[in-house]
């Protein structure tokens, strides 16, 4: 594993059974904010953290990326999209904001910004953003891209999901979130870019600048044993991203 800070590069390195790993970590201008990176142009973006009570997700996440990076296409990884919201395990950061309502260019939260500094001069084929949804046992995935035609890979996922057992959402999301409101079925919703709202969300943001050609949120029902969540994790991994990107 190589980790670099803007300056002072400290250089480790991870053997598989086939090959030496090369992953950098960075973090900007000496702050918690940090992000790990494999491949000098990665075409898959990988998130977590954006809500500090959606911690879970981000040992699971970490956990497949470092059992499973030899396999992975080139990639960036942003483990806590708000540092703050994680430390705090509340949904609001240190300024007491949702940072996935605020996500502008104009904003003046320093977390937005070093977020959009980040990503900004990037172009992905992909954007997964793993959030947790901490009151359900149901699995819900919101799917945004520039065509009107889902992936091919959802529909392997969701029937290898339901082959293990897990539940899928029908019905709405969280009709008490004026950003939100919107009606699942079979655990699946659908936008294409010109119909997603920019109610400040990252996603929007993405796709509204092209920095990413499609975003994926997968919602992991908070509810379910962390052994469930992993197991939900790893199949969206294989049968969704290994996939997309090929």
């Amino acid at each position: 594993m190589l980790i670099c800070r803007l300056k002072n590069t400290y250089t480790y390195f991870i053997r598989s059974s086939r090959l030496i790993l090369m992953i950098q970590k960075r973090s900007l201008y000496h702050s918690d904010f940090f992000y790990y990176q494999k491949g000098s142009n990665p075409k898959l973006l990988l998130q977590s953290g954006t809500h500090g009570d959606e911690f879970d997700v981000i040992d699971l996440v970490t956990h497949y990326i470092q059992t499973n990076q030899h396999t992975l296409p080139d990639f960036m990884y942003v483990p806590q999209v708000s540092p703050s919201a994680v430390k705090r395990k509340t949904r609001y950061n240190k300024n007491k904001s949702d940072i996935n309502r605020i996500f502008f260019d104009s904003s003046h939260d320093e977390e937005v910004q070093k977020n959009i500094e980040l990503l900004k001069n990037h172009t992905f084929d992909l954007c997964v953003s793993f959030h947790e949804d901490p009151v359900e046992t149901n699995f819900y995935l919101y799917d945004c891209g520039y065509t009107h035609d889902k992936p091919l890979e959802i529909n392997g996922f969701f029937k290898k999901l339901t082959d293990k057992g897990v539940s899928l959402l029908n019905g709405y999301d969280d009709v008490a979130d004026p950003a939100l409101g919107y009606l699942f079925k079979n655990g699946y919703k659908f936008f294409t870019n010109s119909s997603e709202k920019d109610e400040g969300m990252i996603s929007a943001w993405l796709l509204g600048r092209k920095i990413s050609k499609w975003c994926m949120i997968p919602e992991i029902p908070g509810l379910l044993p962390k052994n469930k969540k992993q197991l939900i994790v790893t199949i969206f991994f294989e049968e969704v991203i290994q996939k997309f990107i090929g």
